[in-house]
């Protein structure tokens, strides 16, 4: 994760359907340069590292009008993270968490406009708050976010200078001087999301969940057509239709030499 170096920027883009096992950091990362970005039925299974620096942040943003739906993780840390200065809306929807070892919310300084949306953490929390020295002294790592109807073995709701921090209608454990409502109750509208795209869009009409249906990877090769061409991960290599698939390699940057990104604004 490497702040020093400029992002590539990209909007209107989406990840859909993706299993990730085996991974050490994300299953999915919005940088900064992303806007506009839909990630939904993702699963982030079996992670293998050390838990410690930015590793298995399973979901992770610091992007903008990024939407996490019915993403799954396993064994992960941070699962459903935002990070260095995420500018927001940014929103986690009908996610869960299971036996993860740390907490779920914005993980450093100063991420503004995220919602967790019925996000379910088993092990690990919820958390909007001051991080203080943790992360190489991230301080105020939330502002102006909000836990809805959320459930988690503890929920931590702080309230962060000049700006407000929420948990409406969550179930848990409580900590903090944050903004409670509806504390281990039900609430209206079942999903604050939902509902405010129901509003924007000037339709009632109740969104009906479904599970996603498998389909088939799109290819130019017409030989691939013809078989199973689906995407699958195995022995370490991608392949569809029996052929390896093959693209461009990057490196990963655990330490990027510096201590902070610098002071958010």
């Amino acid at each position: 994760m490497d702040g020093g170096h400029a992002r590539l920027r990209f909007e209107d883009a989406w990840v859909r359907q993706l299993t990730a096992v085996h991974f050490a950091s994300s299953a999915v990362c919005v940088w900064d340069g992303g806007r506009r970005v839909t990630v939904e039925d993702c699963r982030s299974l079996d992670p293998v590292s050390e838990l410690g620096g930015y590793r298995r942040h399973s979901f992770f943003t610091s992007g903008q009008q990024v939407l996490f739906q019915r993403c799954k993780a396993e064994h992960g840390r941070h699962d459903f993270a935002a990070g260095y200065g995420a500018a927001g809306p940014n929103a986690f929807v009908d996610c869960e968490a299971v036996d993860a070892s740390h907490f779920s919310g914005p993980v450093e300084s100063w991420a503004t406009g995220v919602l967790y949306d019925n996000v379910t953490m088993d092990g690990g929390g919820l958390a909007l708050t001051n991080r203080e020295i943790a992360g190489q002294g991230v301080g105020w790592a939330a502002a102006n976010c909000v836990l809805w109807q959320c459930t988690a073995p503890v929920v931590t709701c702080r309230e962060a200078p000049t700006a407000h921090n929420w948990a409406i209608g969550c179930w848990g454990q409580f900590v903090g001087d944050g903004h409670f409502r509806a504390c281990n109750e039900t609430v209206k509208p079942d999903s604050l999301y939902r509902g405010q795209l129901a509003e924007r869009v000037r339709s009632a009409a109740p969104v009906v969940r479904h599970e996603p249906e498998e389909r088939p990877l799109r290819t130019q090769d017409s030989g691939l057509r013809t078989q199973d061409s689906r995407l699958t991960l195995a022995d370490g290599w991608l392949t569809a239709g029996g052929r390896a698939v093959a693209g461009g390699r990057t490196g990963t940057t655990w330490w990027h030499g510096s201590i902070r990104a610098g002071p958010a604004p």
